[in-house]
């Protein structure tokens, strides 16, 4: 496999994977893609803990955690742009189609935290949207987590979808969307 990464205009990092002929992973073999492109595969996060952010995916969003995998060595540095790197990579919700998330904890250099005050609408700002069944067991997992949702953190989205921007523990936002039971 090979892989590029790249900012876009914004300065939002990306990753391109390219498989060589006959190693495209199964999931992949159905895909409906337009052209080389096959879909998008997951998105990643950078983490300070693995653990405990492990335990609050399971815990808010039912989250179970696939095996994680060291990366380092040569092609790891070329790619990141970092000496003697090491990342932990702890993927989220493997057994669920893709696209799935990964937790990335990079054992090497600091990690810039995202400010707390930052707004929706600041360039650096980005949310992942979660599908849950309940909001309102997503609000209580969160408060037993000790991060309750206030009133304004409720909104209804166009089509009458009750969501909440959730943040995770290391300040990464989730738009959780309730997801209607068709019956």
């Amino acid at each position: 496999m090979t892989a590029f990464k790249f900012r876009d205009h914004d300065g939002h990092p990306l990753e391109l994977l390219a498989f060589p002929e006959g190693r495209v992973p199964g999931q992949w073999h159905s895909a409906h893609g337009t052209g080389p492109f096959l879909g998008v595969d997951h998105t990643a996060i950078a983490v300070g803990d693995s653990a405990r952010s492990t335990r609050f995916f399971g815990s808010v969003f039912g989250f179970s955690a696939g095996t994680r995998t060291e990366n380092r060595g040569p092609e790891q540095a070329d790619l990141d742009d970092v000496d003697d790197v090491q990342v932990s990579v702890t993927p989220l919700a493997p057994d669920l189609p893709a696209p799935r998330m990964e937790l990335l904890h990079y054992h090497v250099g600091t990690r810039r935290p995202i400010p707390r005050d930052t707004a929706s609408n600041d360039i650096l700002a980005t949310h992942c949207a979660v599908r849950v069944a309940s909001l309102d067991a997503t609000a209580a997992a969160l408060a037993r987590h000790g991060t309750p949702l206030a009133g304004d953190d409720f909104m209804i989205l166009h089509g009458g979808i009750r969501a909440a921007l959730v943040s995770g523990p290391d300040g990464h936002r989730f738009l959780a969307e309730e997801q209607a039971v068709l019956g």
